[in-house]
């Protein structure tokens, strides 16, 4: 009798174990896909970090300069505003800058604060036919100054926020390629058992 139901009991175990497979694998696999897309996107995000960075610093030190070279109530603003040159990745990237999350806040500020500073350079050109250049200067050169003001803060706190982040980049970039090659290795598994 006992002997008689061992199959229909094997068959059962089998049907439950069958299942259980059936559910757990393709969760696994989502879990590994998702994975292993969250440590593309950090090695994209670190990348993009990086080409930043040096061009941000570099951007920062022409605006400290620029900045303290307007001090003087004599300067042609639109000369030393001129001088600025947006980094060329951060201009190219800047539909980019979501990765950054709160990083891009202080990006986006520096975008802002360089684009009205241009702007002013643009009025302080246009208005040069119509009025003195000293009246001219007077106009422009209280609003230049804040503007360079505001864009030096930006930029600083930009670098900090990418100084603060590449420093975490670095310790998860330890653990990430690790857990990169894992995941690697688990996708090519995957698609040796689809083959």
């Amino acid at each position: 009798m006992f002997s008689e139901s061992i199959p229909a009991w094997v068959q059962a175990v089998g049907s439950i174990v069958g299942i259980a497979i059936a559910i757990a694998v393709p969760a696994w696999q989502r879990r590994s896909e998702a994975r292993f897309q969250q440590l593309r996107e950090d090695r994209e995000a670190r990348a993009l970090v990086l080409a930043i960075f040096a061009q941000m610093l570099n951007f920062r030190n022409t605006v400290r300069d620029c900045l303290r070279s307007v001090v003087d109530d004599h300067v042609d603003l639109a000369s030393v505003i001129r001088k600025l040159k947006f980094p060329p990745s951060l201009q190219e990237r800047l539909h980019e800058l979501h990765r950054f999350g709160q990083v891009s806040n202080s990006l986006q500020s520096v975008a802002y604060w360089y684009g009205r500073i241009d702007a002013t350079r643009l009025r302080i050109e246009s208005a040069s036919a119509a009025s003195t250049r000293r009246l001219r200067d007077d106009i422009f050169l209280r609003a230049g100054r804040e503007d360079l003001r505001r864009l030096n803060e930006a930029c600083a706190e930009s670098q900090l926020a990418l100084e603060a982040m590449l420093k975490d980049f670095f310790v998860k970039g330890i653990n990430s390629t690790q857990q990169h090659w894992d995941v690697e290795r688990q996708h090519r598994s995957i698609r040796e058992v689809k083959s």
